[in-house]
C-alpha cells in the first residue's frame, strides 16, 4: 500500500514538474473571480497597429494617385512661348481641387486611425493595461501629419 501511495504521489508531482510553466508576470488580477493573459492585450495592439498602418499606407496611395493625376492634367494644359499657362484659372482649379481631395483624405485618416486608437485605449483600460497613443509623423502629399498608433505602457 506504501508503495502504491508513494507512486501515485511521485506520478503527480512529476507529472506538476513536466507541465506548462507560466511567469507571475504574464498573468493581470482584476480581481478575485477574473484573471486573464496580458498577451491578449498586446496581441490586440498589434493587431490595431496592423490595421492603423494600413489605413495610413491606403491614405499615401490614394493622395499620390490624385497627385499623379493632377500632374498628367497639367502637362495638357496650353502654355506659352515663356512656359506660362495660358489659362491659370485652370491651373488653380484643379490645385485647389487636389488641396480639398488630399485634406479629405487627411481628415478621413486621423478620424479612423483616433476611433481605432482610442477603443483599443478604453479596452485596455478595462483590462488594468495602459495602452497610449505614441504618434508618428507621416507625409500624405506634400502635408505632414501626425496619427497615433498605440503602444502598450503597463499592466
Amino acid at each position: 500500500m506504501k508503495k502504491v501511495v508513494g507512486l501515485t504521489l511521485a506520478a503527480v508531482l512529476a507529472a506538476g514538474l513536466c507541465g506548462p510553466v507560466a511567469k507571475a508576470e504574464d498573468y493581470i488580477v482584476l480581481d478575485v473571480n477574473t484573471t486573464f493573459s496580458a498577451d491578449t492585450v498586446y496581441n490586440k495592439v498589434e493587431k490595431k497597429d496592423e490595421k492603423i498602418q494600413k489605413e495610413i499606407d491606403q491614405a499615401v496611395r490614394q493622395a499620390q494617385h490624385l497627385i499623379d493625376a493632377f500632374k498628367k492634367d497639367m502637362e495638357k494644359l496650353e502654355k506659352d512661348a515663356n512656359g506660362a499657362y495660358v489659362n491659370p484659372e485652370k491651373y488653380s482649379q484643379q490645385a485647389e481641387k487636389l488641396n480639398r481631395d488630399i485634406e479629405k483624405i487627411i481628415k478621413d485618416l486621423i478620424g479612423n486611425t483616433d476611433k481605432i486608437a482610442d477603443k483599443m485605449v478604453r479596452d485596455a483600460a478595462k483590462k488594468g493595461v495602459t495602452v497610449i497613443n505614441e504618434y508618428i509623423l507621416i507625409q500624405i502629399g506634400d502635408q505632414y501629419i501626425l496619427v497615433d498608433p498605440i503602444r502598450v505602457i503597463g499592466g
